[in-house]
């Protein structure tokens, strides 16, 4: 018969009568329930971040967003060069022509805003004023 290493009895010994196992599956079961509490509570209070969208973004523009995605997704699957060289130019565009009326479209969204706020502090009423 082998004799056993040390570390191969101590771990036998420690099971041989249950009452370790017992004891770490009661630490296991409440350290669960205070992790779930944390987690529970955390979700609660803290709550998941919400994304908001920008308030210049149009449907339209999410309308050519999706357009210019389309146009990625046929261009990650093509293969013939030709194809390929042509899709990156469209996509090259629309990146360019959508970057653009984002510019543009956020600068008109400001502008507004600072018109409102002029208007608004000339008819001396203040909370409108503020955004």
């Amino acid at each position: 018969m082998s004799e056993l290493s040390l570390e191969e009895r101590d771990r036998r010994n420690r099971y041989k009568n249950g009452a370790e196992l017992a004891h770490d599956k009661w630490v296991e079961k409440k350290w669960t329930n205070i992790s779930q509490a944390y987690c529970d509570l955390a979700r609660d209070v803290l709550r998941y971040r919400t994304r908001k969208s920008k308030h210049w973004i149009f449907p339209e523009s999410w309308r050519r967003f999706d357009e210019r995605s389309g146009l990625e997704k046929k261009l990650i699957g093509v293969r013939s060069v030709r194809l390929r060289a042509k899709l990156q130019e469209d996509y090259g565009k629309k990146y360019l022509e959508l970057k653009k009326r984002m510019r543009k479209r956020e600068r008109e969204w400001a502008n507004n805003i600072g018109q409102d706020a002029e208007d608004a502090a000339k008819r001396e009423q203040t909370k409108e004023a503020v955004p």
